[in-house]
């Protein structure tokens, strides 16, 4: 008999949005989305070289960033500003808030 682990992440929430909009979430992914989830409570964007800095590591470069914020917009959980900046979109701040809100003890989410 297999023992069963009652595992959750402390990114549930975010892996729960990527099902949302019907993409996998890659390491990089949630990262990025950690990272302007942090940012909505003080109103700022984040550019791409900004995101790159403290996510270095071989095979990520600026242009994957890019690549990635391209598809996060294309589903419309990212937007970009005129000023080449992102920050989540207020649909997916609204999801993650609620998301997240679930996931905390003593709601109907535990």
């Amino acid at each position: 008999m297999r023992a069963r682990f009652n595992c959750v992440s402390a990114n549930a929430h975010i892996h729960s949005l990527f099902r949302c909009y019907g993409l996998k979430a890659s390491l990089l992914r949630i990262k990025v989305i950690e990272m302007l989830f942090e940012t909505v409570s003080c109103k700022n964007t984040l550019s791409a070289g900004e995101v790159s800095e403290p996510l270095k590591a071989p095979g990520i470069s600026l242009l994957s960033i890019r690549e990635m914020f391209k598809r996060l917009q294309d589903v419309g959980m990212v937007t970009v500003h005129e000023d080449k900046n992102y920050s989540l979109s207020q649909e997916a701040i609204r999801t993650l808030q609620e998301l997240n809100a679930e996931g905390q003890p003593g709601t109907d989410g535990s």
